[in-house]
């Protein structure tokens, strides 16, 4: 048998544990989740001839957001978001990181702007909150 004190220190030890679990719960669409508004925030992105995956991402209104896109393909591509100044090349097998801060909430398309791999289904949707 506890006794009261051992009691106390059983209780809050479960406490502890249970705000360490529910800490490292987290997520979101798109990639892992790193922090808050104003924070930074990393999105995995794959891509490959004419697509992306995932296909659409949510970030909040002013996070600092790094995607980190990785080429599985045999071309060159690119990701481009006009409304964010992004623009990146990368060759095949290549990963690249652009960052740039979420600063208006809507939605927003991202591509690849190499002639016909945007018309080739090579698109996505950033979706600002």
């Amino acid at each position: 048998m506890l006794g009261r004190r051992g009691s106390c220190l059983l209780r809050w030890a479960l406490i502890g544990l249970s705000v360490a679990v529910l800490a490292g719960c987290g997520g979101g669409a798109g990639g892992r989740d790193q922090g808050r508004a104003g924070e930074g925030r990393e999105i995995t992105v794959a891509s490959g001839d004419n697509w992306f995956d995932p296909r659409e991402l949510e970030v909040r209104r002013g996070e600092t957001v790094t995607l980190v896109v990785s080429n599985d393909g045999a071309l060159v591509h690119n990701i481009s978001i006009d409304e964010f100044g992004v623009k990146r090349d990368y060759r095949p097998g290549e990963t690249v990181r652009v960052t740039f801060t979420a600063d208006r909430a809507g939605e927003f398309e991202f591509y690849c702007d190499e002639p016909g791999h945007r018309e080739a289904g090579m698109v996505g949707v950033l979706r600002v909150r």
